[in-house]
């Protein structure tokens, strides 16, 4: 039996792999949850993909129940979300910030989708409709930062509008449950 830790904190809430084959389990489930709780944005990811250059880049990714995931849209790459505990919705958004969709999502026996795989190159987030959300986000790599383009209408992470935006969102989605 091993005693070499399984992951490595890199970053506030960036947890990286240490061998190129691993298994997840409870404990690291825990493990990134408590990465989350002491992150700023209170947010924290498991790195199962070896670095950023990869083509396959997967994460089990912890969200407080408060986060703010801004509006965004990646340019020609596919991502998919499989749930593992609490509540969301992904919403997506027309070039003008209308919501066109909303997908319920829980983990598998839960009630909701436990699986969604977002192919288009739409503006979308994540409205957190528990005190904790956990999922596996899967996408293609390599990363690089300006594949991401945040939405202009929606309002920029910590600031006064972001508060009333997300409440917004919040109540637009569980009129729809």
């Amino acid at each position: 039996m091993s005693t070499t830790p399984k992951w490595t904190l890199t970053a506030p809430g960036v947890l990286k792999q240490t061998s190129p084959d691993v298994a997840v389990n409870d404990d690291d489930i825990t493990a990134v949850s408590h990465a989350q709780s002491q992150a700023p944005l209170r947010r924290a990811r498991l790195c199962v993909h070896l670095n950023d250059d990869v083509q396959l880049q997967q994460m089990i990714i912890s969200l407080n129940g408060d986060s703010y995931i801004r509006p965004h849209k990646h340019s020609a790459k596919p991502e998919s979300y499989q749930m593992i505990r609490g509540k969301a919705a992904l919403v997506l958004f027309d070039d003008c910030g209308t919501i066109t969709k909303t997908v319920h999502l829980a983990p598998y026996g839960e009630g909701g989708n436990f699986f969604f795989r977002l192919s288009s190159e739409v503006y979308h987030s994540l409205v957190l409709l528990s005190p904790e959300v956990v999922f596996c986000e899967t996408t293609l790599g390599p990363f690089h930062r300006d594949t991401t383009h945040f939405a202009p209408w929606a309002p920029e992470p910590n600031t006064p509008d972001c508060t009333a935006y997300m409440r917004a969102m919040k109540d637009f989605v569980t009129d729809k449950l």
